[in-house]
């Protein structure tokens, strides 16, 4: 990726975000969410720091990363790295000198949480095929495709093994969100 293809991509990763609207609109389905992404220019070249909140509770964020964006083979990979004691640096999004106290001995790896961003033609092939086979294992019920089969019905028909269940309920542990 040439240094000012790069140097735009961060730009654009940076900046906050509110899903005001939609979480008025559909309040059952999204919480108000607030995403604040700033560069870190003292760490890792592209290191930027992200901190998300609830609207309610902006000063205590629910996630605070570290993501460092890299082209590694023809892909984006984008790394997630978590702070070691992130209440410590909760609002360095907003506070400069928060910002300036992270080091990189304040990070720490999330194995196999990083990002790989692929191509609109990529993710449309991949799409099709998730949906032809969806059509294909919902043949002969009212159902053509995942999003339509109501929950009930869903774990009956297609019941998860007690270790991907159990990592399910783990992973959802602290969401807002449901399985359903």
């Amino acid at each position: 990726m040439a240094a000012s293809a790069y140097a735009r991509l961060l730009r654009q990763l940076c900046g906050s975000f509110s899903n005001q609207n939609q979480a008025f609109e559909n309040p059952p389905l999204f919480a108000h969410i607030l995403v604040t992404t700033r560069p870190i220019p003292h760490l890792s070249r592209g290191s930027l720091l992200l901190e998300q909140a609830y609207a309610i509770t902006p000063s205590t964020p629910y996630r605070i990363r570290v993501l460092r964006p890299e082209r590694v083979d023809g892909q984006l990979i984008i790394h997630n790295l978590a702070l070691q004691d992130d209440k410590r640096f909760w609002g360095a999004t907003a506070d400069p000198s928060l910002l300036a106290a992270l080091r990189e001995e304040d990070l720490q790896p999330i194995t196999d949480d990083d990002e790989i961003i692929e191509s609109s033609n990529e993710i449309r092939t991949r799409v099709m095929a998730a949906r032809q086979r969806a059509q294909a294992r919902l043949s002969g019920t009212p159902w053509s495709c995942n999003a339509d089969v109501p929950g009930p019905q869903l774990r009956e028909m297609f019941s998860l093994s007690s270790g991907a269940s159990s990592k399910l309920s783990t992973t959802l542990h602290n969401s807002a969100r449901g399985v359903d």
